[in-house]
């Protein structure tokens, strides 16, 4: 079975947004297998610092 890997970050509305996206491209496409990779930016380890 194909997998494809959904990259999102780990605040709580990136992760709703995935959830819903993925959960609309599992309804379109049945036969792939979709995983969803939280990660980490910079932006959200650095977060007393202004990153521009």
């Amino acid at each position: 079975m194909r997998v494809i890997r959904v990259g999102t970050r780990k605040s709580q509305l990136a992760r709703i947004q995935t959830d819903t996206v993925v959960a609309m491209l599992k309804a379109l496409y049945p036969g792939i297998q979709f995983e969803i990779i939280a990660m980490s930016t910079t932006g959200d380890k650095i977060l007393d610092t202004a990153l521009s």
